[in-house]
């Protein structure tokens, strides 16, 4: 009996084309970056409004952190919308 011979496949990955399609994939979701950075905003910011608001008028260190966590809810919609234009800009002039 006559044996087979096997073909050896090579595959050969091009480093510029899989930089390319990562650099399409993050531009197609960034949007999800956007919805991630306001929905845990939203608790944050919700989180910070009980804490000021809820707290005995003798602790004014908790209302302070409650400020502090409201301004910590802006910087996370700042971050996910930094983030999105970063990977927008990225496919286009990467």
């Amino acid at each position: 009996m006559a044996e087979k011979k096997q073909e050896k496949i090579i595959v050969t990955l091009d480093p510029s084309m899989e930089y390319a399609r990562r650099l399409h994939y993050n531009e197609k979701h960034s949007g999800w970056s956007i919805f991630r950075a306001i929905y845990w905003s939203i608790y944050i910011f919700v989180f910070g409004v009980l804490l000021y608001t809820l707290v005995p008028a003798g602790m004014p260190v908790s209302a302070f952190f409650g400020l502090a966590i409201m301004v910590l809810a802006i910087f996370v919609i700042v971050y996910g919308f930094s983030t999105s234009l970063h990977l927008k800009l990225m496919k286009r002039y990467a």
